[in-house]
């Protein structure tokens, strides 16, 4: 450890003694030059000199300094302004953040409000669909019951309709029989188309019009112009007609509700489509129930044109 410490010290000592003999040597080198400088005359004419010219090269730089510090300022204050237009900038910015942060914390508490809102009437509407539901599942048992039961409702509809038919056919029979052509008087035919209804009074009409055609009568085919009487209530009036002995029919050889008109009364034959077209025309001019009676009228006659 001695060793190494030695060279350190000694370095030490040397860098001392060298500074001290360089001021020494510094103040010698003054001191001769002061010394031979004072004896010329002249030496305060060069001091004086030297000094102007110290303060002339000091000027000049004073100047280049007071250059380079302006523009220095210069540059400083354009620096502090365009920061201050930045800090303005961010200032409103900063405004127009905080004042939308408002309003969309106002948008949020509104958005919340409704919400809520949708979400009880959403859980109103949950309750009243499951409600729904359960009646449809209700429902859907009774519809299954129903189903069930409709191959035995068709049989017994099936039963129905063979034994009323084979009634029908029999009153047929025994009418064809009893009434031959028999004409009934006209004061019953007279009588009937004055009360019937204009689209009753078409129906008739169509009977009459198979019957100077010798054409097969098709109520369903008959029914399709004459509304609102279907084909159910025409089947009905047309045996209603044959009860009173003012037509006489018997069954087509093509089946279903397709009849033959074997004769009809004769006051209803002459008669029937004068009555029709007094009571279209008496109708108002312009009228939908006018229009309907005459689009019947001309149909049913092309149907057996």
């Amino acid at each position: 450890m001695k060793n190494l410490t030695e060279p350190t010290h000694s370095n030490e000592n040397l860098k001392v003694h060298f500074k001290y003999f360089a001021f020494i040597a510094f103040s010698t080198i003054i001191f001769i030059s002061t010394e031979r400088w004072s004896s010329n005359k002249d030496f305060t004419t060069y001091l004086s000199n030297a000094a102007t010219m110290t303060s002339l090269l000091l000027g000049v730089v004073a100047i280049f300094y007071s250059f380079i510090s302006n523009d220095s300022l210069s540059r400083s204050l354009g620096s502090i302004s365009i920061i201050t237009n930045e800090i303005a900038s961010a200032r409103d910015e900063i405004k127009y953040f905080s004042k939308s942060t408002e309003n969309i914390n106002s948008s949020n508490i509104e958005n919340i409000s409704t919400t809520q809102e949708l979400s009880a009437s959403l859980k109103t509407s949950l309750n009243s669909l499951q409600a729904t539901l359960a009646d449809i599942s209700i429902k859907n048992s009774e519809l299954q019951s129903t189903v069930l039961n409709i191959p035995q409702k068709l049989e017994q509809l099936s039963t129905k309709v063979t034994d009323l038919i084979e009634e029908k056919e029999q009153k047929e029979d025994l009418q064809k029989v009893a009434l031959p052509n028999k004409q009934v008087n006209n004061n019953l035919g007279r009588t009937l188309i004055s009360r019937a209804s204009t689209s009753e009074n078409i129906f008739i009409y169509a009977v009459v019009l198979a019957f100077n055609k010798k054409d097969v009568f098709r109520i369903p085919d008959v029914s399709k112009y004459i509304q609102p009487l279907n084909s159910t209530y025409l089947l009905g009036y047309a045996e209603a007609l044959t009860n009173i002995r003012l037509i006489d029919v018997s069954r087509s050889t093509e089946g279903g509700a397709h009849y033959v008109i074997n004769n009809i009364d004769e006051y209803i034959r002459r008669n029937i489509k004068n009555v029709i077209e007094k009571r279209i025309k008496d109708l108002p001019e312009g009228s939908e129930d006018k229009e309907k009676y005459s689009n019947s009228l001309h149909e049913i006659e092309k149907l057996f044109k």
